[in-house]
């Protein structure tokens, strides 16, 4: 996502592990500057791999993650109870049930997931017995016969996400906009469990351009990568359209090269996986762990030897490596003064900062949370939201955390901070029932019951059942002089758990 949204450098791990984002801008910030609502669509977790962190830190209008999909939705699950999520037309129809409260004009971005191990997906064994059928009738795949029967689920994995991107285009070819839209779409690397052909394949990922305002159809056999998309974006709507020029920009390219001939002009390091920088292509040549491999113009490869190119490659690649480790661990990549949107995290002293390294030394973030609780419950309410704090400088969209946060700023009075965290938590994961929960003994707390009715109608509309909150509803009702309405969902309640003590005795009140 950095690259392919921002043609950022790699950082020594991934771009999207460096614990404190350096400034930079991005495709998302630009377009947010310049009037667009931008959106994230996944059907996973929006935490997996800190993407929540890039995208918040960019300033995006609307997240859509596993925690907003209601039981209109099925999620993808492993024989080993495994799920990355909801599978891609899932993702497809949630975007499309959405689009129609976005303002114009959009950036939307959806990320798809499955194809990824364990390839898991709806009527499986169909699309299984579909990639037999074209194997039977397609002389073109005689070849490659043996590896797609190895791999049959893989294959009938890529049918089944080719028949969600059909239901998707089908379906906004009926929209308005679609006229005037461009869709692009590519992967992030190669399909991990089939193998290689050589050291090159491993970054080969579809690349495609579409839009009805497409002349005429065009293959363009240049070498291009991730990072030349947002340079040829947003050059493209500085040309053509009334969109505010950008002064300075950071691009690791120089954008997308359309030349229909095989050639390369850019000089491209390739990060196979976290921490291993050891590829890189120059002109027409791979550079990859010390040897050195002419690229044809079919993207295969041969081992040549050239010794003066391999240390000229070699010694880029180690410039490389020493500008990226510079840029992105000083923050040299872009000056904040410049900057079109930052939202920093939440900065500690380095007294919290040793709190912090003291009470969450060997614990993951469940456990950090456990601590905070106890924290929380032993009157300890500031190391409580410290610890808090520090799971949400990560975990944006812990629910848990960020309600127990607002928990301890309603026990210390702190209503309006307290509110604002449980809106937040209800914004991020709408059918998590513990914020309602916190916000109605916040409204009854601070005496603001008339803000309890449209939290109770929110929870409905979002299908929370449960008990405890039409319970808390009745009170605030009571103490609002709405008796009947507070008889009727005591009514209610009673014939859910007739013999209730608490629900009888409060009903007798009420009489």
């Amino acid at each position: 996502m950095p690259s392919l949204f921002a043609s950022l450098p790699y950082g020594e791990k991934g771009f999207l592990e460096l614990k404190d984002i350096p400034s930079h801008i991005s495709l998302i910030s630009v377009l947010k500057a310049n009037g667009y609502t931008t959106s994230f669509y996944s059907g996973g977790r929006a935490s997996f791999d800190r993407r929540i962190n890039f995208l918040e830190y960019n300033g995006i209008d609307n997240l859509i993650d596993e925690a907003k999909y209601d039981s209109n939705y099925t999620k993808t699950v492993s024989n080993s109870n495994f799920s990355w999520g909801y599978p891609d037309k899932q993702i497809f129809k949630k975007t499309l049930s959405v689009l129609e409260n976005r303002k114009q004009p959009r950036l939307d971005i959806i990320v798809t997931l499955s194809n990824h191990e364990p390839f898991e997906y709806p009527k499986r064994e169909m699309y299984m017995q579909r990639v037999d059928s074209m194997l039977n009738s397609s002389r073109k795949l005689v070849s490659f016969k043996d590896k797609i029967e190895k791999h049959k689920d893989i294959f009938g994995c890529l049918l089944y996400t080719d028949d969600a991107i059909k239901y998707f285009m089908t379906a906004y070819a009926k929209r308005p906009d679609y006229e005037n839209t461009i869709f692009i779409i590519t992967g992030d690397h190669r399909l991990i469990p089939i193998t290689q052909k050589d050291k090159l394949c491993r970054f080969h990922v579809p690349f495609f351009i579409y839009s009805p305002m497409l002349k005429k159809p065009e293959t363009f056999k240049s070498i291009s990568s991730h990072w030349d998309v947002t340079p040829t974006l947003l050059s493209f709507l500085m040309r053509n359209y009334k969109f505010n020029n950008l002064e300075e920009t950071a691009w690791m390219s120089q954008g997308l090269d359309t030349t229909r001939h095989f050639t390369n002009r850019n000089s491209i390091p390739l990060m196979r996986y976290k921490g291993s920088i050891n590829d890189f292509i120059y002109k027409e040549h791979l550079y990859s762990d010390g040897e050195l491999f002419k690229i044809n113009k079919d993207l295969g490869t041969y081992k040549v030897t050239e010794e003066a190119l391999l240390k000229t490659m070699r010694d880029s690649l180690m410039a490389f490596k020493k500008m990226n480790a510079y840029i992105t661990q000083r923050n040299k990549i872009f000056p904040d003064s410049l900057n079109i949107y930052i939202k920093p995290s939440i900065a500690f002293s380095s007294e919290e900062l040793a709190i912090i390294n003291t009470l969450t030394k060997g614990l993951n973030f469940d456990q950090v949370f456990n601590v905070a609780r106890d924290k929380a419950f032993n009157k300890k309410h500031k190391t409580a939201i410290l610890l808090c704090s520090y799971i949400l400088n990560e975990l944006p969209n812990h629910a848990d955390a960020r309600t127990l946060k607002g928990r301890v700023l309603a026990w210390d009075g702190d209503y309006l901070y307290a509110e604002a965290e449980f809106l937040n938590v209800i914004k991020r994961s709408p059918y998590y029932q513990d914020s309602y929960l916190a916000l109605l003994d916040l409204y009854w707390w601070s005496e603001q019951e008339e803000k309890s009715l449209q939290i109770f109608e929110r929870a409905g509309e979002n299908e929370i059942q449960s008990l405890e909150l039409s319970y808390k509803m009745a009170k605030a009702y009571n103490r609002m002089d709405s008796i009947r309405k507070s008889i009727t969902l005591m009514d209610s309640l009673l014939q859910v758990q007739p013999n209730n003590v608490e629900y009888l005795t409060f009903k007798e009140t009420l009489e």
